[in-house]
């Protein structure tokens, strides 16, 4: 099983570290979910579905929809920088409050093992969805993609021949 997952968007896409991809998604869920409490919107309820099991089958790429309109687009980027700024109250998440999270059938993202996990990577990965949803995430470097999520924060990593 592979540790990176891809994130696609309109043709333009990077690689995610599945540990911080999880936790995002369990943020973005969550906002999205309030959202869905406020205001019945059956794309966004199907986009929440999507990201279940983007946020727990090991190896599935996240695919977000080219075919949203400006407004669905603009109200993802809002539940976005929501899930960031909650994810950003505090430095990390411990694996036992991570392993309680039952995002899909019972189950929850990967820990690999991790006794904490810090939120800076999965900040750093929602801001950088949002920059590929706006068509604005900055060009990887020729012959490479860009790895969110890590740790160290932002790499690359080799495109494959």
């Amino acid at each position: 099983m592979s540790k990176t997952r891809f994130i696609e968007y309109g043709g333009d896409g990077f690689w995610a570290y599945d540990v911080a991809m999880g936790v995002f998604l369990k943020h973005l869920i969550d906002q999205a979910c309030r959202q869905v409490e406020r205001q019945t919107l059956a794309w966004l309820t199907d986009s929440i579905d999507r990201w279940r099991e983007n946020a727990v089958v090991p190896d599935v790429r996240l695919y977000l929809d080219p075919g949203w309109t400006d407004d669905q687009r603009r109200l993802v980027r809002t539940l976005i920088d929501d899930a960031c700024r909650d994810l950003e109250k505090s430095e990390s998440i411990s694996a036992e409050e991570a392993a309680s999270w039952k995002i899909l059938d019972g189950q929850g993202i990967v820990l690999r093992g991790a006794a904490q996990i810090p939120t800076a990577p999965a900040v750093e990965l929602g801001r950088a969805i949002g920059l590929l949803l706006e068509g604005a995430l900055p060009e990887a470097p020729p012959g490479s993609w860009w790895l969110y999520g890590v740790e160290d924060g932002v790499s690359t990593i080799q495109k494959m021949a």
